[in-house]
């Protein structure tokens, strides 16, 4: 092989020699060619020698192409785990910033606690309230000169909505409520602005009643009554919308802000814009498996209705007896008409609703200044007011303790009928500090002439 390639090399070099000088080639050296290519055509040992070079060079070029085709792979495998990876950031934000509105949400509720409890070991700290026909921050109701001021309020349920920052209440005085005794539904929105909606006569006469949170971040009151639930119109004393459902259970759905519930087996959201609507490929058989699927999902419990009381709750009173008043003090009364038919509920992201003990009261002592009365020159006592304390322990157990001056309409009485009638504590908010009171009473002039006076209102702490 060696020999051939010299031969050949020098062949080559020779001709192109000649070719570059464009000198012709000789007779011997056409020979010499000819003779060369003829050689080289029969040679087998040329042949395999040729055929060998070239399959080097073959297996060359394969190799070079299987290390490429090796990179082309890694390459596109590197790039596939890149893209797997980057699908998985869209999952990794949301997660974070459910974390984080987690930690935020539990931040917040830990941080609500710790003022009272702070408040609660202070000894002598009070919240402070001054309540009287003209001391309420709002006048929720009241009349002077009108019947029911003996009436007190019959039916009560209130939330703080720690998640929002807001508080509700409704109540009514039973078949007592009128025009000068109304039902009522108030809200404190985060910043402490109040809203009220009202109605002279009740609002409904049966069933079972509470307030949930919906998506838009408000409290409405719902009512469940033989089958039907009904969702009160935000800001006004009427049904937005309503619909049959199998039983009284709602969840709170703490990423979609929806309430579920079931009518027909299926289950069904609420939500604050479009009322009741059915999700066709869920059902249950019975409230347990709606309760197992709900807790399951990690859904909040939303509901802790009360019974409706369709009665009256009358008040008690003291009189001034003239030198002497008939009692020196009196119990407050405390809620509704007594504890089955009041409700204090407060509603977080980590617990869902909750229910507070029923409030706790210390009697009240009256106060006088000796005056003297229209109708004599003896010096009698008048009345001034009321003092004491109320206590409210909130849903995380905090007790909260209320300092209380309570005020008559009118300084001068007629003889000895001046008449306080027991006040009522009706509702406290422990995230505003504010307390809804109802107190009424009359000074008398003559018998046909008595100064009736009735206010319901809400005072914040001082």
């Amino acid at each position: 092989m060696s020999t051939i390639s010299n031969a050949a090399q020098i062949m080559v070099d020779k001709l192109v020699a000649d070719l570059n000088s464009d000198t012709p080639l000789s007779a011997e050296d056409q020979l010499l060619v000819a003779k060369a290519l003829d050689t080289m055509k029969n040679s087998t040992t040329f042949e395999t020698a040729l055929i060998a070079v070239v399959e080097e060079h073959f297996n060359t070029a394969d190799a070079a192409l299987t290390a490429a085709k090796d990179d082309i792979n890694a390459a596109k495998n590197s790039i596939e785990t890149q893209a797997t990876n980057l699908d998985l950031i869209p999952g990794l934000q949301t997660s974070i910033d459910t974390s984080l509105s987690g930690m935020t949400s539990s931040l917040d509720t830990s941080l609500a606690t710790i003022a009272p409890t702070v408040r609660n070991n202070i000894s002598g700290v009070f919240n402070k309230h001054q309540i009287g026909f003209y001391q309420t921050d709002h006048t929720l109701t009241g009349a002077v000169g009108q019947n029911g001021y003996q009436y007190a309020p019959a039916n009560v349920t209130s939330l703080d909505n720690y998640a929002t920052k807001e508080f509700y209440c409704f109540l009514d005085f039973g078949n007592q409520t009128t025009t000068y005794r109304r039902s009522c539904i108030v809200r404190v929105k985060a910043d402490g602005s109040v809203s009220t909606a009202t109605g002279t006569g009740q609002f409904f006469a049966s069933g079972s009643y509470g307030f949930c949170p919906f998506s838009d971040d408000s409290c409405r009151l719902l009512r469940y009554d033989s089958g039907t639930l009904y969702v009160q119109k935000l800001g006004a004393l009427s049904w937005e919308f309503n619909k049959s459902v199998d039983y009284l259970s709602i969840y709170y759905d703490k990423s979609s802000k929806d309430l579920y519930c079931v009518s027909g087996g299926f289950l069904h959201t609420i939500d604050a814009t479009d009322g009741f609507t059915t999700i066709g490929d869920t059902t249950f058989i019975d409230a347990d498996a709606f309760a197992a699927w709900a807790e399951g999902e990690g859904h909040l419990r939303a509901d802790s209705f009360i019974g409706y009381f369709n009665g009256q709750r009358g008040k008690s009173d003291v009189e001034n007896q003239g030198s002497y008043f008939e009692k020196s003090w009196t119990a407050p009364y405390m809620g509704g008409y007594a504890a089955a038919s009041t409700k204090r509920t407060g509603f977080d992201l980590d617990n869902g609703i909750m229910v507070a003990d029923f409030p706790q009261a210390n009697n009240f002592a009256v106060y006088n200044t000796a005056v003297t009365p229209i109708n004599t020159t003896t010096t009698r006592p008048v009345w001034i007011s009321w003092k004491g304390q109320a206590m409210f322990r909130d849903v995380y157990g905090v007790m909260e303790r209320q300092s209380i001056d309570l005020f008559s309409l009118a300084n001068t009485y007629h003889y000895t009928n001046q008449r306080m009638y027991t006040p009522v504590m009706v509702a406290f908010s422990h995230i505003h500090k504010c307390l809804i009171s109802d107190v009424s009473g009359y000074d008398y002039y003559s018998s046909s002439s008595a100064a009736f006076w009735q206010i319901c209102g809400l005072s914040f702490g001082r």
